[in-house]
């Protein structure tokens, strides 16, 4: 029974900017509702489908009952408020018969930040696959918005100016600023969720977000 062979993939928008799934193509098996592979879906049930701010999308697929195939197809993100210029290309593979499994995610848009993570590319199905996106640029108030605290802090030398830029623009959009934390020494103490050294970009590890230069 092809229903083995399965992929259920959550788009979650962790940013302020919408995004879009565009150009959704499945070459073997079907998409079918959340929890229940015996109601298909059509495609048009996906495509052009905006994840808004914070918002979650799941597409999920499957073989068919019964036949000797399983589940491939591919879509893309695409970014709404820029002329729909992709963010990332998703493909997947998950053959019947095949141990296996195929989940690549291809594309360069440096505006972005893409992280995915759950996919099983040997035996049975590719099983839930998590993307979170966000768009840099807007990452301090999405987390502000999450419930983050943020430490901001430089050891460069003109670092009180860079405070004073980024205290302004995180209180400029956002409500949350009593949960801004300010300062310039070379050894802060990191006792929250989050720390800014640069306006630029984010690296995860395991027990917080670590905003992190680019550049040095």
């Amino acid at each position: 029974m092809a229903y083995a062979q399965y992929i259920i993939i959550v788009l979650h928008n962790v940013g302020n900017t919408p995004m879009k799934v565009k150009n959704v193509s499945l070459s073997w098996g079907k998409f079918h509702a959340d929890g229940n592979k015996d109601k298909e879906i059509g495609k048009d049930q996906i495509e052009g489908k905006v994840i808004g701010p914070d918002e979650k999308f799941q597409i999920n697929s499957c073989g068919r009952s019964d036949a000797s195939s399983g589940t491939e197809g591919s879509f893309d993100l695409v970014d709404v408020n820029d002329g729909d210029k992709t963010i990332r290309h998703f493909y997947w593979d998950c053959p019947w018969g095949s141990k296996v499994n195929t989940w690549n995610v291809n594309g360069s848009n440096s505006k972005w930040m893409v992280e995915h993570q759950g996919a099983n590319l040997y035996g049975g199905g590719i099983g839930t696959v998590t993307v979170e996106a966000l768009k840099k640029g807007n990452w301090y108030a999405a987390l502000l918005r999450r419930g983050y605290s943020l430490i901001i802090y430089c050891t460069e030398r003109r670092s009180d100016s860079l405070v004073y830029h980024l205290s302004n623009m995180i209180e400029s959009i956002c409500t949350c600023s009593n949960r801004v934390t300010l300062s310039n020494a070379a050894s802060a103490t990191i006792s929250e969720d989050v720390v800014i050294q640069k306006c630029c970009g984010f690296t995860k590890s395991p027990r917080s977000t670590s905003l992190t230069s680019a550049t040095g």
